[in-house]
C-alpha cells in the first residue's frame, strides 16, 4: 500500500501543534478505510511538533513530512499539503481537530456514488481542550442545491463557520480553484468557488470533532491586519482592504467556465446584495487605511 498511489490524501498543516497533534494523527491512523496518505507540513514550529512528527513517521510510512525553515503563513502551509498530495480525494485536517474512525469511509462513499458532489462533509460536534463533548454544531446551508447561484448565495451571505473546508473533496476540482489565498477569509472564497463547481453533501452522522480552546488563531488574533499576517507573513508592512479584497475575489470566482451565463448573472445579483449589506465594512476599510497611512507619516 505504501508504494501504490493512495486514493485519499489527508493534508495536515501545523504550527506549534504540540498540545493536540497526537490526537489528530491518531484519529487519522485509526480510520476504518486505510488506503490513504498523510501529508504533514510543519511551518517552522518552535515547540515539540517536529519531534512528534518524526515519532509518527517512524510508526507509519504513509506519513509524508515536510519541514519549512521559516514561518511562511497559514495560506502557504495549507496549500503546501495539497500540492504534495497524490490522492483522487483530498481533505484538510487542523492539528487540533479529530475525526471519527468512519470519516474517510463514509464521505468517500458519498463522492463515489454521485459525481455531481464535489465536497462531502458531516455533522459536527464541538469539544473542549480535554476532548470533552460540548454540543452539536449545526448550520443551515443550501449547499446541496442543483443551482450553483443558490449554493453561492448561502456561502457568501451567511456568517457560517467555514468548517466545510475540512470535508472530503475531489482533488481534480480543487485544482481548478486558487486554493487558500493570502488574505483574510480566503477559506470563504474557496468554499464559494467550489460551490459554483459542484454540489456539497452533509452526511447525517456526526463524524467530525471541532476543538474549542484559547490557543485557536481566531481567538488569539482578532485584528484583521494581524490575521492577514497569520495568512501570509510577508504582508507585515502591507496595507490591506480586507472586505474589498473579499468582494473582488468573490467576483472573480463567478467568472468560472463551469456555470452558464444565466447562473453567472444570478450569482452576480446575489453578490450585489452582499456588497450593499457590507457597505459599512467596506467604508471602514478605507478609514482604517487612512489612519494607518497617517500614523506611518508621523
Amino acid at each position: 500500500m505504501t508504494n501504490a498511489v493512495p486514493e485519499i490524501s489527508v493534508g495536515l498543516p501545523v504550527y506549534n501543534g504540540e498540545p493536540f497533534l497526537r490526537d489528530a494523527l491518531e484519529s487519522i491512523l485509526n480510520q476504518s478505510y486505510q488506503n490513504f496518505e498523510i501529508i504533514i507540513s510543519d511551518n517552522n514550529s518552535s515547540d515539540q511538533t517536529p519531534i512528534i512528527i518524526k515519532e509518527y513517521c517512524d510508526k507509519d510510512k504513509r506519513i509524508r513530512p515536510f519541514f519549512s525553515n521559516e514561518n511562511k503563513g497559514a495560506s502557504w502551509n495549507y496549500n503546501k499539503v495539497f500540492q504534495e498530495s497524490r490522492g483522487k480525494y483530498f481533505c484538510w485536517l487542523a492539528h487540533d481537530d479529530i475525526i471519527d474512525k468512519d470519516y474517510l469511509s463514509e464521505l468517500r462513499k458519498v463522492l463515489e456514488s454521485d459525481p455531481s458532489i464535489v465536497l462531502a462533509f458531516s455533522r459536527v460536534i464541538k469539544i473542549d481542550d480535554k476532548g470533552k463533548e460540548l454540543f452539536e454544531f449545526r448550520e443551515k446551508l443550501d449547499v446541496g442545491s442543483w443551482k450553483p447561484s443558490l449554493r453561492f448565495q448561502d456561502l457568501i451571505q451567511l456568517n457560517h463557520s467555514c468548517l466545510q473546508i475540512f470535508g472530503l473533496m475531489r482533488s481534480e476540482v480543487l485544482k481548478k480553484t486558487s486554493l487558500i489565498g493570502t488574505y483574510v477569509a480566503s477559506d470563504r472564497v474557496l468554499l464559494a468557488h467550489l460551490s459554483l463547481l459542484g454540489r456539497f453533501y452533509e452526511h447525517y452522522r456526526i463524524l467530525f470533532c471541532h476543538r474549542e480552546h484559547n490557543l485557536r488563531s481566531t481567538k488569539k488574533i482578532t485584528s484583521l491586519h494581524k490575521r492577514l499576517i497569520w495568512f501570509d507573513t510577508t504582508k507585515k508592512n502591507k496595507i490591506s482592504f480586507p472586505h474589498w479584497k473579499l468582494f473582488g475575489e468573490y467576483s472573480k470566482s463567478i467568472m468560472t467556465r463551469s456555470i452558464g451565463k444565466r447562473e453567472k448573472v444570478k450569482s452576480s445579483w446575489y453578490l450585489s446584495i452582499w456588497f450593499f449589506a457590507h457597505l459599512k465594512y467596506l467604508f471602514h476599510d478605507c478609514i482604517d487605511v487612512f489612519f494607518i497611512i497617517k500614523d506611518n507619516t508621523r
